[in-house]
């Protein structure tokens, strides 16, 4: 079965708007903060100079168990949107979200 123009065409097309409605659907996340037993393993997206301070608050405020992953952006109207993976009480979620408001 050979795919004419129009076909084509309308793969193409159909490909997009799926593209489209996954990357609105799913925004990136330029944040990424990843925390272990041992502390804040990883951090991107953040300042150099507030790393130390994201370090010490985790250190100190956040029992991760085994792994926490901490992903977060900014939405157009310019509030923070978090989104956890890992097991972490919502009392917990609401400080994390609450010291990156502040910090960031």
């Amino acid at each position: 079965m050979a795919f004419g123009p129009y076909m084509l065409f309308v793969l193409i097309a159909g490909a997009m708007v799926l593209y489209a409605i996954w990357t609105s659907a799913n925004p990136s996340w330029p944040i990424r903060i990843v925390v272990t037993t041992e502390g804040m393993v990883e951090c991107r997206g953040l300042p150099r100079q507030r790393v130390p301070r994201f370090a010490e608050f985790f250190e100190q405020h956040v029992q991760a168990e085994p792994k926490l992953v901490v992903l977060a952006c900014r939405d157009a109207g310019g509030g923070l949107r978090t989104s956890f993976r890992g097991h972490i009480d919502a009392g917990t979620k609401q400080r994390i979200r609450n010291y990156m408001l502040a910090e960031l």
